[in-house]
């Protein structure tokens, strides 16, 4: 059971909600953003639970985040839009997992500064660096270790704190297990209580305080910077390639060069201190695939590459609820791969539509054809009639979409319109990926809100497994060899309920026919009691009457 099993009906109702939201205006969303609320369960329903099981206030947390992300264009941002300042000094940076398997985010106050004109970058810098984290992870939590030691009160940021919790709590939910703040001086209890004061409810039980080496209570030695007394050598002010330089960013921001210089040297302090760290230990950067890559800009966060085919097109008729693959996956009741598409026609009129395949004897596609309703939405199956998934190699689909002006036609009217009217077709090219249990490890595999799943103690990656050219047809057969011990295990697990159940029923069996003996033998003994009784009593009387006669 998976732990989204519980909310499956509550999931299903929000996401059909959305799905007309996004119909009504899909201008104002990511279509990847879209796609991503119809295919994942948990990103559902982590809005669902961060309002605590409300679909109405739900709802409304999905538009308004949804909205948000397309307004920031959270999507369009990369490691390398950044300032290399930001990444030297080590203000804020992703970094090692904790004891618990969260992977943990690290907010250095001591190097924070508050220059106003950087003031919208710093914000869209906190806000690659979260939603980083969260992709990374999966959605399955992150901690923010609040770092406060030898900060003064010229790098407190009331503003930039409650910038944090507005993001973490409304657009990233359920996404911050807690909030470490580690080393707080006495003197900081009134920012501690302003900080507080703005605190939502739900983040109260949240905040863990340390002081000391009690940061390793929860963050083991080996998985802490150096400069809290911890021994990882894995650098936290590494940059990634191709970043650029502040006074570049300034330029490109309209600042002029006294301006720039103005504000270049309120950071010499710190990035001098971070230069002589640099300069005596021995650190090591991250793996090259940790930073987003810059060489291709249709790349998306999720790992995904956005079909420009079915987004460039001003006759957009139909949106799936995938843009670039279809997802088979086993069924072990069926012995089957099979996958499901949402198709929603965004428009007035109606659409018709086909769906072809490269190898239509392979698969079963129900329905194939037809036509979708003015704001409606088909949900279209897809059936693979092999026994290996390998052989889905080079498979494609292509899925056709006509808008038109009748709510009926003619089978001989359905297919001529593709003829007559080829110029205003619009079509979307899938491909199929085979999905591996291990695509999903830790993430629903249990049912709990708020599982403590621990991910692997290294960042997350992608293990689709893309069928289409990317991977050895070796690699397909070694994956079906992973399916056959598991489906044999499944038959094995089936064979022995039946036994079970088949030696549960001759064991009540068995006691029915021990009760029924014991209930007999036990009348039996009454009626024999009472028989011998009865006979006595008639003994006696007989006895008694033939002393009364001769005693007349």
């Amino acid at each position: 059971m998976s732990r989204t099993d519980r909310s499956a009906e509550n999931v299903k109702r929000l996401r059909e909600a959305f799905r007309q939201e996004y119909l009504t205006n899909p201008d104002l969303y990511y279509d990847q953003d879209y796609q991503k609320l119809e295919t994942d369960d948990w990103y559902v329903k982590r809005f669902f639970l961060a309002r605590n099981r409300n679909e109405t206030a739900a709802l409304q947390m999905i538009i308004e985040a949804m909205k948000w992300r397309k307004h920031y264009k959270i999507r369009e941002f990369r490691d390398q839009h950044f300032s290399m300042e930001f990444y030297k000094i080590g203000t804020l940076f992703i970094y090692e997992c904790d004891l618990d398997g969260y992977l943990t985010v690290y907010i250095r106050v001591k190097m924070h500064l508050k220059v106003p004109e950087l003031n919208d970058h710093c914000q869209k810098f906190l806000i690659h660096v979260l939603n980083k984290a969260d992709i990374l992870t999966r959605g399955n939590g992150i901690g923010i270790v609040f770092d406060v030691t030898g900060a003064s009160y010229g790098n407190l940021d009331l503003d930039y704190m409650k910038f944090l919790i507005n993001i973490g709590a409304n657009y990233f939910p359920v996404g911050v297990k807690y909030i470490l703040v580690v080393n707080v001086p006495w003197t900081f209890n009134a920012f501690r209580r302003a900080a507080l004061s703005f605190l939502p409810s739900s983040w109260f039980g949240l905040i863990k305080f340390a002081n000391g080496k009690e940061i390793f209570n929860f963050i083991d030695k080996s998985s802490v910077p150096d400069y809290l007394g911890g021994t990882c050598k894995r650098s936290y002010r590494a940059i990634p390639p191709g970043c650029r330089s502040m006074s570049q960013v300034l330029t490109e921001l309209g600042y002029t060069q006294e301006d720039i210089d103005n504000i270049s040297s309120k950071f010499s302090n710190v990035l001098e201190e971070a230069s002589k760290s640099l300069e005596i230990e021995d650190y090591v950067n991250p793996n090259p695939d940790f930073w987003d890559s810059c060489d291709d800009e249709n790349e998306t966060k999720d790992g995904s590459i956005t079909d420009l085919e079915s987004t460039d097109s001003n006759n957009k008729c139909l949106i799936i609820n995938t843009s670039t693959s279809i997802r088979f996956r086993y069924d072990y009741r069926d012995r089957a791969y099979g996958a499901t598409l949402m198709m929603s026609n965004p428009l007035e009129s109606p659409v018709a539509f086909r769906i072809k395949s490269t190898n239509p004897s392979k698969y079963t596609v129900s329905p194939s054809f037809g036509i979708i309703s003015p704001k409606k939405t088909m949900t279209v199956t897809i059936k693979f009639n092999q026994d290996s998934g390998s052989a889905i190699v080079n498979d494609k689909f292509l899925i056709l979409g006509l808008p038109i002006n009748r709510p009926r036609l003619t089978a001989e009217d359905f297919y001529k319109i593709w003829i007559q009217q080829k110029s205003k077709i619009y079509s979307i090219k899938l491909l199929p990926i085979l999905e591996s249990e291990q695509a999903y490890d830790g993430i629903n595999d249990e049912d709990d809100d708020f599982v403590d799943n621990k991910i692997r103690q290294r960042f997350a990656q992608n293990k689709k497994t893309l069928i289409n050219g990317n991977l050895k047809s070796g690699n397909n057969n070694q994956f079906d060899q992973h399916i056959n011990p598991l489906t044999e295990k499944v038959d094995t697990l089936v064979n022995q309920q039946k036994k079970t159940w088949l030696f549960l029923v001759v064991i009540i069996f068995l006691y029915f026919i021990f009760l029924f003996c014991v209930l007999f033998l036990s009348d039996s003994v009454h009626f024999l009691r009472f028989f011998r009784s009865v006979s006595y009593s008639m003994l006696m009387a007989n006895s008694t009457d033939k002393s009364f006669e001769s005693f007349i």
